[in-house]
């Protein structure tokens, strides 16, 4: 059996952060209003595995390979700082397309471990994360749903390496006004305080 393991975390930076918002149409703790986009610089961390209980090459298509090929075992350990450009479309009634894209060539240092001996380089690794969301983002109302595809190519001496993570999600939120939560904590406490005279009152 063969088993993959994946473990990244991903930052951005955004030049137009004042007309801009990357927020606004995937985490909607925020609202652009006008259309707007920036450039930006998305920077990444990462480790994959890829692990086997024999090498990943089968054994009757050995014949003739270097013995530096038998991999059973790589660790991968990455850095990259992509550059990019994203872009937040928004309709005057609260419709809005999102999307950003960013490419680059990163570092990165692997291990592989094969049944005879233990090989460790650096190297360069190619890296791509493209995001897109399409909605309606109102006062009170959201509907959409956003996908993300994160892409990377690890190449070694003798073994191609590639890994894509796509995810897609969506969402229906609803926004209770501040006024009403407000209104109903004062309501519980007016409760609270005339329960406390109705017991406190003597009785006759």
């Amino acid at each position: 059996d063969m088993h993959l393991q994946n473990l990244s975390a991903n930052f951005f930076w955004i030049f137009n952060n004042k007309r801009f918002s990357y927020r606004a149409g995937f985490v909607f703790d925020e609202r652009q209003l006008k259309t707007a986009g920036s450039f930006i610089v998305n920077g990444s961390f990462g480790w994959s595995r890829a692990s086997a209980d024999s090498s990943f090459i089968p054994q009757f298509d050995t014949l003739g390979f270097n013995p530096e090929a038998y991999y059973r075992r790589m660790d991968f350990y990455t850095m990259a700082f992509t550059p990019g450009y994203a872009h937040n479309w928004v309709h005057p009634k609260g419709y809005y397309f999102t999307w950003g894209i960013s490419a680059m060539f990163g570092a990165m240092y692997y291990q592989g471990e094969t049944d005879e001996i233990e090989i460790s380089k650096w190297n360069t690794f190619m890296k791509g994360l493209g995001r897109a969301s399409l909605g309606y983002h109102g006062k009170r109302w959201i509907v959409g749903a956003s996908v993300s595809a994160d892409l990377q190519a690890y190449n070694t001496r003798f073994v191609q390496y590639r890994t894509s993570i796509l995810d897609l999600t969506g969402m229906v939120i609803y926004r209770f006004p501040v006024s009403w939560l407000s209104g109903r904590k004062s309501l519980i406490q007016f409760k609270k305080r005339n329960k406390v005279k109705d017991e406190g009152s003597p009785k006759e």
